[in-house]
């Protein structure tokens, strides 16, 4: 039984610094209408291209967790001028808040605290995410366990 909780201990902790893995038993609750505070602790700003509320489906692959892959809608809250913002992971349950650490041309470097430990699928984890401007579309990548949570996202209203 120790060795039981001790391996689940680990892949928690190990998990711990990655983005939301639901289908790694990772969720979160999300509360109905996010609004970021605006620049509140100064830092990294949003530019205005990358401003406005952003819709689609992310995926993770198969891999840790999720043996047959999952994927949710997402949408992403981002205000020009804010070094906050906060997405939401419908299927999964999860919600987050995003802080921009950097921006490099065409893409923000974002770091991803959940806003509660539990979700639909699991328990929620916050880590790295980048969203980078395609063609007008916003390209989401985060890396994981062994595997590269990704989509497109479009601008909505």
């Amino acid at each position: 039984m120790l060795a039981v909780v001790a391996a689940t201990a680990g892949i928690w902790f190990a998990m711990n610094g990655q983005r939301d893995r639901p289908g790694e038993n990772v969720t979160t609750t999300r509360t109905a209408s996010p609004d970021p505070t605006p620049g509140a602790e100064g830092g990294t700003k949003v530019p205005a291209a990358f401003a406005g509320t952003w819709t689609g489906t992310i995926t993770q692959p198969p891999g840790l967790g999720a043996p047959n892959g999952t994927s949710t809608d997402a949408t992403v809250v981002l205000r020009a001028g804010d070094s906050r913002g906060e997405s939401v992971y419908r299927r999964w349950g999860c919600a987050d808040t995003l802080q921009v650490t950097a921006v490099d041309g065409d893409a923000l470097q974002i770091q991803e605290t959940p806003k509660n430990t539990h979700g639909t699928t699991g328990f929620c984890v916050g880590g790295s995410l980048t969203l980078r401007l395609v063609d007008g579309r916003l390209r989401y990548e985060s890396e994981g366990l062994g595997t590269t949570t990704s989509g497109t996202l479009s601008r909505s209203g």
